[in-house]
């Protein structure tokens, strides 16, 4: 999980068909040093996925904030992930929690709970790639090099590519990241 890592936070993985009103598939905690999870889908499950990761309650979860260090989550912190049944292999899934994933969610948030949710999730990710310059927010490590959608925001690639510096790119690429918002219509 990465917004900083999530260290300590409540994970909670549904079928994104039935959403947070289904009884989850897997409930854990991120690891308290590495921001981590890992869980086994039930055999045979082919379904999407809505991960939600949250701060828990009296101040134990933290973030690993790259400017200021550790700091304490805000109580109702979360993030989420929305991953489509064809990402999923057996019963492993990799499901990288980030504020790219949580765009996702929030693009197809009308969808989750409903049998249009797998179709939803691929707008939406497709909507976010789109707009970070092909950076695929599912398959992009948080963790790893420095992701693609920074590089396109800095440079003269993506969709950016026409403001004359980097502030100006910054503030485009943010520009664009915020009309994604718009939940995908019922």
């Amino acid at each position: 999980v990465s917004k900083g890592l999530f260290l300590n936070a409540d994970v909670k993985v549904y079928d994104a068909t039935v959403g947070e009103t289904g009884t989850p598939l897997y409930t854990g905690s991120t690891g308290a040093s590495d921001g981590k999870y890992a869980f086994e889908l039930p055999e045979g499950f082919s379904k999407p996925l809505l991960i939600i990761v949250s701060a828990k309650a009296g101040g134990v979860s933290t973030t690993l904030d790259e400017i200021s260090g550790s700091t304490v989550m805000p109580e109702g912190f979360r993030l989420c992930a929305v991953i489509p049944s064809e990402a999923i292999v057996g019963t492993t899934v990799t499901g990288h929690v980030t504020p790219y994933t949580n765009l996702m969610c929030e693009v197809a948030k009308n969808h989750i709970g409903t049998s249009n949710a797998d179709a939803a999730i691929n707008q939406a990710r497709n909507a976010v790639n789109q707009a970070t310059g092909n950076m695929d927010p599912l398959s992009t490590d948080p963790l790893g090099p420095i992701p693609t959608v920074q590089h396109a925001m800095v440079s003269n690639i993506g969709i950016c590519a026409e403001a004359t510096d980097d502030a100006a790119r910054i503030q485009c690429a943010v520009n664009v990241l915020a009309t994604l918002i718009e939940p995908i219509p019922v």
